[in-house]
C-alpha cells in the first residue's frame, strides 16, 4: 500500500511538473511567433520541434539523476537546470511584451522580407528583453559559483557567558549532487574555517537527493575545525528517496545529526527538527483545522 501511494503521488507530481512546463514553453513559442512577426513555416516547425524537446528535458534529467551519476547524466542535468533558468527569465520577458506591448502590429507584410513601423518596433523590442533576460541568466550562472558570506551582529538577552563573543556558521542549501560536488564541498570546507567558527550549522538540504557518492561528496566537511561541532538537519530534498543514506553521509563527514533531538551546547539548548516531523505536523494541523 505504501509503495502505491508512493507511485502515485509521483505520478501524480511529475505529471504536474511536465503540465507546467508544457503551458511554459507553450507561451514562450507563442511570444516568439508574435513579437518576432514569424511567418515562415519552415522556421516555425523548426521553433515547435526544439521547444517541445526542451520542454521535457528537466523532468527526463531529473529521473536520469535519481539512478545514474555518470558525466553524461550530470552534463545533461546540467544543461536542462540552466534551460529552466533561463524559460523562467524569458517567460518575464514574454509578460512585460504581452502586457505592454499588445497593441502593438507586429505582422510581416507579405511582400517585404523586413518589417517596418511597428513591426520593426515590436521586434526590437522583443529582442532587448530577450537579451536582457539572456545576461541576467548568465550573471545568475556567475553569482551561483561563487559564494557570498553574510555576517551579522545578533544580540540575545540572558546569553551564557560561554557563548559571549563566539562566531556561529549557518549554512544551507548546498544541494551536493549532479550539479555541486566533492570541489563545491572543498570552497564551502574552506570559507568556513577562514570565519574560525566555533560551531557550524548545516540547515538542510546538504544533497540534492539525486544519485551520486553522498559519503565522498560530503567528506570535506570534516575538516571543519569548530570546537563545538558541526550540526546538521534534513530538508526535504533529503526525503526524495529516503533520508538514511544522507544522514549515514552526513554522519560520515563528522557532523552531528539533529533528527528531532533537544541537546544542551554551552548552557544554549540546540533544537534540530527533521524534515519529515516538519511536513507531517504541518499537513496534520491544516486538516486539523479544516
Amino acid at each position: 500500500m505504501i509503495l502505491l501511494n508512493q507511485i502515485f503521488f509521483f505520478t501524480i507530481a511529475v505529471g504536474v511538473i511536465q503540465s507546467i512546463l508544457l503551458v511554459a514553453h507553450w507561451a514562450l513559442y507563442k511570444t516568439i511567433v508574435r513579437f518576432f512577426s514569424l511567418e515562415n513555416q519552415v522556421v516555425i516547425l523548426y521553433l515547435k520541434i526544439i521547444l517541445g524537446i526542451l520542454s521535457v528535458t528537466f523532468v527526463l534529467a531529473s529521473y536520469l539523476s535519481f539512478y545514474y551519476s555518470s558525466l553524461p547524466v550530470r552534463v545533461f542535468y546540467n544543461l536542462a537546470a540552466d534551460w529552466l533558468g533561463f524559460l523562467y527569465l524569458f517567460l518575464i520577458a514574454s509578460i512585460i511584451l504581452w502586457l505592454f506591448g499588445r497593441n502593438i502590429t507586429c505582422h510581416v507584410p507579405a511582400t517585404r522580407d523586413i518589417p517596418t513601423g511597428n513591426g520593426a518596433a515590436c521586434r526590437y523590442y522583443t529582442i532587448v528583453l530577450f537579451s536582457i533576460a539572456v545576461l541576467i541568466g548568465i550573471y545568475g550562472l556567475w553569482n551561483a559559483n561563487h559564494i557570498q558570506i553574510t555576517r551579522l551582529n545578533i544580540k540575545l538577552n540572558n546569553l551564557p557567558a560561554a557563548w559571549q563573543g563566539k562566531t556561529a556558521v549557518w549554512v544551507s542549501d548546498i544541494h551536493l549532487g549532479q550539479v555541486r560536488g566533492k570541489e563545491f564541498s572543498e570552497q564551502i570546507t574552506k570559507k568556513i574555517n577562514d570565519l574560525n567558527p566555533n560551531v557550524v550549522f548545516i540547515g538542510g538540504d546538504l544533497f540534492d537527493g539525486v544519485a551520486g557518492d553522498y559519503a565522498d561528496q560530503a567528506e570535506p566537511f570534516s575538516q571543519i575545525k569548530a570546537p563545538w561541532g558541526t550540526y546538521f538537519i534534513t530538508g526535504n530534498h533529503e526525503e526524495f528517496d529516503g533520508a538514511d543514506k544522507f544522514i549515514a553521509a552526513a554522519k560520515s563527514a563528522d557532523m552531528r545529526v539533529l533528527d528531532d533531538q533537544m541537546i544542551d551546547l554551552s548552557g544554549v539548548q540546540l533544537i534540530g527538527v527533521d524534515y519529515a516531523t516538519l511536513l507531517t505536523a504541518s499537513l496534520f494541523d491544516r486538516f486539523w483545522n479544516i
